[in-house]
């Protein structure tokens, strides 16, 4: 969160980059303009010992002003590709691959990041097949084709 030229970070975030760059590749993938992206990514990260690569806006698709993530340009295998974000709308374009999180807006009581952590240990126990899991557990890609169907 941005205010008055400050950056704030959500709570635990330190925790979760330490935890999660253990068992997983972290990558910042943001619509952001990479000159802003940068200076918050290296705030979180000073010293690169999380954060593996960033991806930003020129890296996104635009489609009628909007910017939508891509996995497929990770060049990872998909199956262990996972995006965590709080756009409904990015989540939706990767059904099998996405995680939502709620928006922050500041609140210090948040725990979005060890509920986030708690999810990617029960995805471990998966053999790293991420999407395997997440329709599973959310089935989103079989809501979005019932809701085509209607």
């Amino acid at each position: 969160m941005v205010e008055n030229g400050r950056v704030f970070f959500r709570p635990y975030v330190s925790l979760f980059l330490e935890v999660a760059s253990k068992g997983f590749e972290l990558v910042v993938f943001t619509a952001s303009q990479q000159s802003y992206a940068d200076q918050v990514i290296d705030a979180l990260d000073p010293t690169g010992a999380f954060i593996s690569h960033r991806l930003y806006r020129q890296h996104c698709t635009e489609l009628r002003g909007a910017f939508f993530k891509e996995l497929g340009l990770l060049g990872r295998p998909l199956p262990k590709c996972l995006l965590v974000d709080n756009s409904p709308i990015s989540v939706a374009c990767n059904a099998n691959h996405g995680v939502l999180i709620r928006s922050w807006y500041g609140e210090r009581q948040d725990q979005e990041l060890l509920f986030l952590l708690e999810l990617l240990k029960d995805m471990q126990g998966f053999g790293g097949d991420f999407d395997r899991y997440l329709v599973q557990r959310y089935g989103v890609q079989e809501f979005f084709q019932a809701l085509q169907g209607r």
